[in-house]
């Protein structure tokens, strides 16, 4: 009686089974050390895959933005001591005692720093942030207008002005904030006052000046006043009130 013939064995193809998973690191650097070394741009790659195809990853990635989102409207921050940092520099720094040619030289680098200013009160005010971090955010923003758009009589302002001819990152960041908020914030906004005037008469008034002006670079402001509520009746004139200490409490 004749055995049975062996069955072939069959090799599984490779052009249908996917690669073999990682084996688990015994050696080398750690998840956490390889995780440190990538880019945003890769980790921000990675999590989006991930959300697509990991139910896990998409609940820890909600649950994660979600307490992000709680965070961010609790806190409400206040920008006030850019304002004062950009006023000093314009008008009490060491900048300002130098001769004039001096000032000239140097007035890339104040412009830098008040970018800074500027840039700090923008990325601290993320489009989740709560109506009050928004709020003073343009309260700072408008400030540092108004300290660029009075600060005269040396060669530093008036350069500094100059570069606000095309400069346009304070009424960029004004509008971004601005249009992060809702209908009901920016009305409430708008109408935020103090014994003077309110918001929207103020950043008329900066709109107004900057235009008077030509300084191109704060050409967004209009849409902002828009936003607010509209331009006012009647036009505060804010430089009567522009003292030694740069009206930083003027709101």
């Amino acid at each position: 009686m004749s055995r049975p013939m062996k069955r072939a064995r069959v090799e599984p193809s490779h052009s249908n089974v996917g690669p073999p998973p990682a084996p688990p690191l015994a050696t080398g650097p750690s998840y956490e050390e390889m995780i440190g070394t990538l880019s945003d741009f890769q980790l921000r790659w990675i999590l989006t895959h991930l959300s697509l195809t990991s139910r896990s990853s998409q609940a820890a990635i909600v649950g994660t933005y979600q307490h992000h989102l709680r965070i961010q409207q609790q806190r409400v921050v206040n920008f006030d001591h850019f304002a004062v940092a950009a006023w000093h520099l314009l008008n009490t720094s060491s900048y300002t005692r130098l001769s004039s040619s001096k000032q000239f030289e140097m007035s890339s680098e104040v412009l830098s720093e008040l970018r800074g200013c500027i840039e700090s009160v923008s990325q601290e005010t993320p489009n989740e942030s709560s109506y009050g971090t928004k709020l003073n955010a343009l309260e700072a923003l408008r400030k540092i207008a108004k300290t660029i758009l009075l600060s005269a009589g040396s060669t530093l302002s008036q350069e500094i002005r100059k570069e606000f001819q095309w400069e346009s990152c304070l009424g960029d960041a004004m509008l971004r904030i601005a249009e992060s908020m809702t209908n009901d914030e920016l009305l409430r906004a708008g109408a935020t006052a103090d014994a003077r005037s309110s918001l929207v008469d103020k950043m008329h008034w900066i709109h107004h000046k900057a235009k008077s002006s030509c300084l191109d670079g704060f050409a967004a402001v209009e849409r902002v006043v828009e936003l607010l509520g509209g331009p006012p009746e009647t036009l505060v004139d804010d430089e009567e009130d522009y003292t030694e200490d740069g009206e930083h409490d003027d709101a």
